[in-house]
């Protein structure tokens, strides 16, 4: 196994494998972008998963649970947060889907977003 490995490193696999996904991560992070401009959103240009700041009258549990009634799964901030202050935001994860199904899924945090600021 490791024999193969270093073939790949020497061959250069790795780098184009490592290029391939940092071309399709921010291939995603701009579409994720343009559909939530009007969010604040917080991610590197080539990561799979982005942040988005919730207005102030949203609450990000009340986002999280609309979503899952459309089979889309977020988390809020309280995982990752390391103060006492969770903010209201939710993460989510760009990849494991096709382009297609992103862009559906997007549109729909979006709205779902927009529904619970209007409450």
């Amino acid at each position: 196994m490791t024999s193969i490995v270093c073939d790949w490193l020497r061959e250069g696999y790795v780098a184009q494998l490592e290029e391939e996904k940092r071309r399709d991560a921010g291939q995603r992070q701009t579409l994720a972008r343009k559909i939530l401009q009007v969010f604040t959103c917080y991610g590197h240009p080539n990561a799979y998963f982005i942040w988005i700041v919730l207005p102030d009258e949203a609450r990000a549990e009340r986002v999280v649970k609309r979503l899952l009634q459309h089979r889309i799964s977020v988390s809020t901030a309280e995982p990752f947060s390391t103060s006492t202050t969770v903010p209201q935001a939710i993460r989510l994860a760009l990849g494991s889907v096709s382009l297609h199904d992103l862009q559906s899924a997007l549109i729909k945090v979006k709205e779902a977003i927009e529904y619970e600021k209007d409450l």
